[in-house]
């Protein structure tokens, strides 16, 4: 077969490259960003199956054949799994019959030599994909679209991950150990958790470097690697607007965590805890013993106010779909360009968080959105600056003090951990 140019859909994990994308469609983005189908899911419902294949340097990647193929396995299940919810919680067909459904397809692994829809690259580049990159070594890994049917509305591309070892070897302030192998290859995981999330179509967001969809989450998971490795749970992408839960759960008990136990008379070695709500005024903060044992209501809280308040999260916080006109996946369709498709909200409540078992009485605020969820002590309601975390869908812990009815204050501590995403 003779070899064709690849002009690439880049969308990159961890470092930014300066430099201009050329497209498929012709379209071009540097710093300014034109946006049309550049952004758009790979896939949608009109593809049925997705026929992928994984290519691996097993000398210098750092880890086995079967470590990332279950990895990757790991990735497609957890976003099958969220894409659930935006499934149910996306908006109906328009008038002219369009709709948008993602992660529906069959994923199924064939040989790189047949027809493949997605390749995972481990550690493994062309000598074109190499200079295309410039600096392969500076990127934790990176997702290549490298052609768009605009009439089917369907991608074709690679996801490549650096390797450990070898000329490609990601570029570490301090070298990590058997950095993909680490907790079972959790920290590979999250990495191809992100980087799928492009594939899916979702795009860069979130105020921190340890919200999944950052730029810098995966850096932040390799600095971090340690604590992402054995600590804590991958929690949900999307959460449900006005029932749901969110679990978490650590293998090392923090200071801060102890102190909670002990405020709420939870044994210390309980160590997972649930915020629930069923709907946006009444939540539950409940704990269990470990992971898949079952969960015992510990506090609750009523918002105080009439209303919730929400609002949105901001441009970035809205999933949209470009509808190019020579589309044919869509037949009824008489409008085109940029249609959104969700929208993520974000709901804060103020009341009491209460115990169940003890006479403890907290002011504080819950703030959720799609994709995090904070108890935060409600040091003032005039000094938004004294707000402190008491548990988050992070467990970032900056170190926090109680003031209210209970008397009891944590003095701050350096602790930090987090869940991930």
């Amino acid at each position: 077969m003779r070899a064709k140019k690849i002009i690439y859909h880049i969308l990159l994990i961890g470092t930014f490259l300066t430099c201009s994308t050329v497209f498929a469609n012709g379209w071009t983005s540097g710093g300014g960003q034109l946006i049309r189908t550049e952004n758009n899911s790979w896939f949608i419902q009109n593809t049925r199956k997705v026929n992928y294949c994984i290519q691996i340097d097993e000398q210098n990647f750092g880890t086995s054949l079967d470590q990332a193929a279950t990895s990757i396995a790991e990735a497609i299940d957890y976003w099958q799994r969220q894409l659930m919810i935006f499934n149910k919680d996306a908006r109906e067909p328009d008038r002219d019959g369009f709709f948008l459904r993602l992660g529906t397809q069959e994923f199924q692994r064939v040989e790189c030599s047949g027809e493949v829809d997605l390749t995972f690259q481990m550690g493994t580049l062309t000598e074109e994909q190499r200079r295309y990159l410039v600096d392969p070594p500076a990127l934790v890994g990176i997702a290549v679209r490298t052609d768009y049917d605009k009439k089917m509305l369907k991608g074709k591309g690679f996801i490549y991950i650096a390797p450990m070892h070898g000329p490609l070897a990601l570029r570490l302030e301090s070298p990590v150990r058997q950095l993909w192998q680490m907790g079972g290859g959790k920290i590979l995981s999250l990495v191809m958790i992100h980087e799928l999330g492009h594939v899916f179509g979702m795009s860069h967001e979130g105020l921190n470097e340890f919200d999944l969809m950052n730029e810098n989450f995966p850096q932040t998971v390799v600095r971090w690697a340690d604590l992402y490795a054995y600590y804590f749970t991958i929690p949900n992408y999307f959460m449900p607007d006005l029932q749901g839960s969110f679990d978490v759960c650590t293998n090392k008990m923090w200071p801060e965590m102890l102190k909670l136990n002990e405020l709420f008379s939870v044994p210390n070695h309980y160590r997972c805890y649930q915020i629930s709500w069923s709907d946006e005024f009444t939540y539950h903060l409940s704990v269990s013993e470990k992971p898949g044992a079952p969960f015992e209501e510990v506090a609750t809280m009523i918002n105080h106010r009439d209303d919730p308040i929400f609002g949105t999260l901001g441009d970035d916080s809205r999933l949209e779909f470009y509808l190019p006109q020579d589309q044919k996946a869509f037949p009824k369709a008489k409008t085109f360009g940029s249609r959104k498709v969700y929208e993520h909200l974000h709901y804060k409540a103020y009341g009491t968080l209460t115990g169940t078992k003890s006479n403890v009485k907290i002011p504080a605020m819950i703030r959720r959105s799609h994709n995090q969820l904070d108890i935060v002590v409600n040091d003032s309601r005039t000094q938004p600056s004294k707000l402190r975390p008491l548990i988050s869908s992070n467990l970032w812990f900056s170190g926090f003090e109680l003031v209210g009815d209970s008397g009891v204050t944590i003095p701050k501590t350096s602790s930090k951990a987090s869940s991930g995403i």
